[in-house]
């Protein structure tokens, strides 16, 4: 890293990175750094002017959320629960690991609505449309039990609760609160 850096500034060009310091009491802090050469006239490098960002809250930030979306995901996989969520305007959907999991589908999956949809059984999705039609109109939760074939054609049941989000008084998600396998 730090001969990189040294190679990249002695040959005149400017170098660009987060770098991790100590301070004086011990403390770790992170600042975003941009270290520019100032050449003379020779082309030769005179001097060095660094120019830096504290970017610690940013990157403390960035460790918790890792952290939290790492504890998310054990505890949806311990419990058998997935999360998926469908923007309302594009249709876009996108399935957490478990989720992915619960329909035999590869890890990281995206897809769209309609192919949500069309895992449900297909007398399971007129009484799935209309219950989602009055959750959006009431701003409540739906709850159903639904049956269901995954990608790999397993029948399966599953419950699912779900509601909209709303911003400014329009829907722009839904999102299960809770999504998983039923025994049957």
């Amino acid at each position: 890293f730090w001969a990189h850096l040294w190679e990249t500034v002695t040959a005149g060009r400017p170098w660009r990175g987060e770098i991790c310091n100590r301070a004086k009491d011990g403390s770790l802090y992170w600042m975003d750094s941009v270290i520019a050469p100032f050449l003379d006239a020779d082309g030769r490098v005179e001097r060095f002017v660094a120019i830096r960002h504290d970017v610690t809250l940013r990157k403390l930030t960035e460790q918790q959320l890792r952290s939290s979306e790492a504890f998310l995901e054990r505890a949806s996989r311990i419990a058998g629960v997935g999360g998926w969520q469908i923007d309302v305007h594009t249709q876009e959907m996108s399935w957490s690991e478990q989720a992915c999991a619960i329909y035999g589908l590869p890890p990281g999956h995206r897809g769209r609505a309609e192919e949500g949809l069309h895992f449900i059984a297909p007398h399971w999705r007129g009484p799935l449309i209309e219950a989602l039609k009055e959750a959006r109109r009431t701003r409540s939760a739906i709850d159903l039990e639904l049956e269901a074939t995954t990608a790999d054609r397993r029948s399966v049941w599953l419950r699912l609760v779900a509601e909209f989000e709303f911003e400014h008084g329009e829907p722009v998600r839904l999102t299960p609160t809770e999504f998983r396998l039923l025994a049957r």
